[in-house]
């Protein structure tokens, strides 16, 4: 979905999704986090849920681009030998 609205071929996305995926993106670059990430997996939980969150919330808006790509993707090359 990101590569398709940089490249724009898929314009219609909304405020609300650029906005949390920007900040989602800035927490998990960002030092601070609620766990620390030197505490191994543990210290990953808090990031997998911000991501898990981040699709919750986009959720109608990603199928609507699943759907988007499926009835716009160009069939398949086939190899004739």
């Amino acid at each position: 979905m990101v590569k398709s609205y940089v490249t724009r071929e898929y314009a219609e996305v909304s405020p609300k999704v650029v906005a949390t995926v920007v900040s989602a993106f800035m927490y998990l670059v960002t030092q601070k986090d609620l766990i620390a990430d030197n505490l191994g997996v543990v210290g990953l939980i808090d990031d997998v849920a911000v991501i898990a969150l981040v699709m919750k919330i986009n959720e109608k808006e990603l199928a609507a681009y699943k759907q988007w790509r499926e009835s716009n993707q160009l069939p398949e090359a086939t190899i004739v030998v």
